[in-house]
Order: C-alpha cells, then structure tokens, then sequence
C-alpha cells in the first residue's frame, strides 16, 4: 500500500471463512451453507486449491478463522488445514469462533495440536428466553461445558460474545448476563450493540411489525453500564464493542482496524492486499468453480487510493479508544491534510465528542456512542460535502447521550 511505515509493510494477516452452520441465528446476515458432509469434503479440497492460487510471499503474522461455525469442522479437516496454511515463525496470533454446540475435547486438541493460540465463544446471552429470540439453540449447559473444555484442552486466551439492546432485554437482565461472563474470567469480552442485517430473519420480523428495536436512548444505557462494570473487573475497551484483559487484544482485529493487509481464503472472505480490496464470491460452488479454472470469482472489487485509506484509518482508527495519531497518520499517506478535517475535528471536540493530545485525536464515551455518525462526516468531508447544513443552517452533529 502507499506511503506505509516499516511496521504496516510488514504486516500480513490471513483470514479463513468457514462457512457452515448446524442452524442459522435469527440475527446472521453472514453467508452459510448446512455442514454435510460431502459439502465439508469439498469445501477443505477447494480451500487447499484457493491458498495455492492466491499464494503468498510474505511472513503471515495472524490467522483469524471465522464463520459460520468453524468448529463445525470435523477433526481430520481441521489437521488438513492446518498443514495447507502458511504458518511460519512470524505468527503472533491465530484465532478460531467457536459454539458452544460445536466444542469437543478432540477438536480442541486438535486447533491446539496446528497452532491456534485463541479461541472466542458465541454465547451471545446466558438468558434462554432471549436465545430463542436470536435463534441460538444452545443450552446454559451446553455453554458452561464447552468453555470447561476450551480451558481443560490448554487454552487460556479465550473470549466470549456477547450481545445486547435485543427486543424483550431488560437492562436488568444484560447485567446478570455479564455477570455470568465474568465468572468465567474469559481474557476477552465483545459486547455488541444488535443489528438488524439485511438479509436476517430478525429483520424480517422488525419489518413485519412483528418486533420492535430498542430506542436510541436504551441502547445508550446499555453501552454506557456495559463500560461501567468491566471496567470494574479490570477489562478494558479498547474498541468500541470490545473490552479486554492487558495485553490481550485481537492483534488481527487491531490491524485490520489500522488498515493493514490481510488476505482471505473462502467463499465470501474479504482481502485488503496489494493495494486492493475484494471479496470472494458468496457461493460455494461459484467459489470452487473459479478455483478450479485457476481464476477467482470475486465481487465488491475497490482499487485502494490513499484517500480511501485515510478516510477508513480515520473511521476505524477512532473506534479504538487510543484513538488516531494524525503525525503517524501524515508520515504514512503524504496527501494527508490535517487542515483539510481541522472543522469537523474542532466540532467534535467543542461538543465533547472529542479529545486532542498533542496529535492524537481520540473520541470520548459520547463519541465513542456515536462513532457510526461521525464515521458519515468523516466521509462527507473526503467527498467535499462538509459542513452540511441543517434547515435551521446549523452545522448537523451527533446525537448526545442521555444525560
């Protein structure tokens, strides 16, 4: 990419879409395919042919498996992809997403025996009446039996999932919830704010009438009490919707966010490589097709310029809560402007979205509840639209938390 530091130039990360599911949840938008076998067979077949097609010449510092379900996969297939990938002494971090319907002793032994070093767990929530509304059929069991394993196979990097502002929740019952989280005193915790994707059967029902989303307001509440009592137990955010122990960060997530390169192997995975980002075909057959023609099938094709990769640095980079450093970010893309953003930064910071030390811009709790909106003007500005206007003729900003 252009105008990297020695740092990002050297970074790659590899990211392996897995894309089986026993059962899609009610709030997926992710692509998915039943786990048959035959299916499963040719999926780890064509995913050998994809990493031979798309090689590689340079050291992988993390291998992130996602899914779908990747521990949906069958022992034998995940020793068989194991000794497919390009692990190499640069390797920093490797993590799978795991269920807990789908975690056994042997298949954890298993991700341990090729190299995985940290493991995430889709609980989503402890309360079952809230698990039938999301379309999860694991039971608590379930649940405290897989994490009992991940733990007994050797595994002390482990998260879990979480989400909240869900219909039905009460605020009451999101605090039991992450109370049960912390007495598994997992490394890591993400708490996500639910969406209505697309495609999802929730959304579905929200446009039916059927269910409603929570307000703006209660959603704020949650997020604020979620920062609140982790902080309390020594956990801390260091994105928007994650919060971890010290030192145990998603390292691929971080870079990623910090618009590093990462390449993606299987149907619907995504890359950001070569000064390009592009995704694989959401379609197993489609994407075995072009394997198998020695020519990839992809979509969402984008020519990376530096202002795209100044415009996402700015949008992921103040998710974090270490926010941007705009002299790192001037020394990496030389058509950086701190002048051209110097209204929108003034505004954020006169209205306390904000905070300047030094050069490094970060937003605080009330930017960080309204991060997706200051993500529009960042684009505005980029595009030339900023300032816009109002009918009243003052500048548009962010909704406040309630107070």
């Amino acid at each position: 990419m252009q105008g990297k530091d020695l740092q990002e130039e050297k970074f790659l990360g590899i990211y392996v879409h897995v894309p089986f599911c026993a059962h899609k949840c009610a709030f997926c938008g992710f692509f998915q395919q039943p786990p048959r076998r035959q299916t499963l067979d040719m999926y780890v077949e064509t995913l050998a042919g994809d990493m031979r097609l798309q090689q590689i010449d340079r050291q992988v510092n993390t291998i992130y498996f996602g899914g779908g379900t990747p521990s949906i996969l069958p022992t034998e297939h995940i020793y068989k992809i194991g000794e497919t990938l390009p692990i190499n002494s640069s390797l920093q971090e490797w993590s799978v997403e795991c269920s807990p319907t789908g975690v056994t002793a042997e298949k954890m032994k298993a991700f341990r025996d090729i190299g995985v070093t940290r493991l995430t767990l889709g609980i989503q929530s402890f309360d079952q009446k809230i698990l039938q509304t999301i379309g999860r059929r694991q039971t608590l069991k379930q649940v405290f039996t897989a994490y009992d394993t991940m733990c007994s196979c050797g595994f002390e990097n482990i998260g879990i999932d979480l989400i909240f502002a869900i219909p039905g929740q009460s605020l009451e019952s999101w605090e039991t919830d992450l109370k049960i989280a912390l007495s598994l005193s997992p490394k890591h915790i993400s708490t996500y704010n639910l969406t209505f994707e697309g495609n999802s059967e929730l959304n579905k029902q929200m446009c039916a009438g059927k269910i409603s989303p929570l307000c703006s307001d209660v959603e704020a509440e949650f997020f604020i009490r979620t920062g609140e009592i982790l902080a309390q137990h020594g956990y801390d955010r260091y994105e928007v919707s994650n919060f971890s122990k010290p030192g145990f960060e998603s390292i691929h997530n971080v870079h990623t966010w910090e618009m590093c390169e990462w390449v993606g192997y299987g149907p619907s995975a995504s890359s950001q490589f070569n000064d390009e980002r592009f995704t694989n075909v959401p379609s197993l057959q489609l994407w075995r097709e072009g394997i198998l023609n020695g020519r990839h099938k992809r979509c969402d094709f984008q020519k990376l310029s530096e202002e795209i990769l100044i415009q996402d640095s700015l949008i992921f980079g103040l998710r974090m809560t270490r926010g941007v450093d705009l002299q790192k970010l001037s020394g990496r893309f030389k058509s950086f402007s701190k002048a051209k953003y110097e209204t929108l930064f003034n505004l954020l910071i006169d209205n306390k979205l904000a905070t300047c030390d030094g050069n490094n811009l970060s937003l605080t709790l009330d930017g960080l509840l309204v991060a997706d909106t200051i993500s529009v003007e960042i684009l505005s500005v980029e595009s030339s639209t900023f300032p816009r206007k109002a009918a009243s003729g003052s500048l548009i900003l962010p909704p406040r938390r309630p107070v």
